[in-house]
């Protein structure tokens, strides 16, 4: 089982930017709101230093590839877990999503 990703996990790119994301879910575990695919799929990415790497700077999440619930959604949409992984756009190496820290929450898991 995965922990359940809420508003205060920290979802950061490649080069450390913060991801920004926002949920209207209306699931709350641990009294945050618990993220959900659209919370995260076109999020802003901010202060990324990608380009003191010579590469560009993520804008934003272009795509997810592994961390969405099977079985627990919120709101018709499947809950996102702490096995997240997506891209950012603009596509560049690395162009990856990581969490910065483990998942604040403990209670709430789901596959």
């Amino acid at each position: 089982m995965a922990k359940v990703l809420s508003t205060v996990d920290k979802i950061i790119c490649g080069y450390a930017g913060q991801v920004q994301p926002s949920s209207s879910a209306k699931l709350q575990v641990m009294g945050q709101t618990v993220l959900v695919a659209s919370s995260v799929k076109g999020a802003t990415v901010g202060s990324c230093t990608g380009s003191a790497s010579q590469q560009p700077n993520c804008n934003a999440v272009e795509s997810l590839s592994a961390g969405e619930s099977q079985k627990l959604q919120a709101g018709g949409e499947a809950v996102l877990l702490d096995s997240l992984a997506g891209k950012t756009t603009p596509a560049h190496e690395p162009n990856t999503l990581a969490l910065l820290t483990p998942v604040v929450q403990t209670k709430l898991e789901a596959s």
